[in-house]
């Protein structure tokens, strides 16, 4: 009787340390949508204003903003927030660095341009130059879709 209750005590502390290291189950993985959007522009010359609806379609047709991408981590050990702390911190990276780099005053009023060239040629204009616009500052932000948050503002000046 002593070997068999023994046994069974054997058996149960060996099940024990082997899955206590078995690392199967020691991580946590997120992965999350965020949305990069323009919040306003300011512009230095008021006239710009009139194109104000223009201009934030052409923004986004650039893709400097309105557009979606996920980010995707994983942490060594249990804990859900952390893998999203990380998607979160990896997304502001990459949001930051694409501000740091704006498009400039040409390409948009090429986009512009070549986006409503109707529009332009009934009111004379028949090159993107012709438009003229002056330089501005687009207010962005970063939110996340996953959680319906947003997580970082930055502004992008264009010249």
């Amino acid at each position: 009787m002593k070997k068999i209750i023994f046994f069974l005590t054997a058996i149960f502390f060996l099940a024990i340390v082997s899955t206590s290291c078995d690392d199967t189950d020691n991580h946590a993985e997120a992965t999350c949508v965020f949305y990069v959007g323009t919040d306003s522009i300011v512009y230095t010359n008021a006239l710009d204003a009139q194109y104000d609806t223009l201009i934030l379609k052409s923004v986004d047709s650039l893709q400097f903003t309105g557009y979606m991408f996920e980010e995707t981590a994983q942490v060594n050990f249990n804990g859900i927030a952390s893998a999203i702390a990380l998607c979160n911190s990896q997304a502001e990276k990459n949001f930051l660095n694409k501000m740091k780099s704006p498009i400039s005053l040409q390409q948009l009023e090429e986009r512009l341009y070549l986006d409503n060239q109707d529009f332009f040629n009934e009111r004379g204009i028949t090159h993107a130059a012709e438009i003229d616009l002056h330089p501005m500052t687009i207010h962005t932000s970063l939110w996340s879709l996953t959680y319906n948050s947003k997580i970082k503002s930055s502004t992008a000046n264009i010249y």
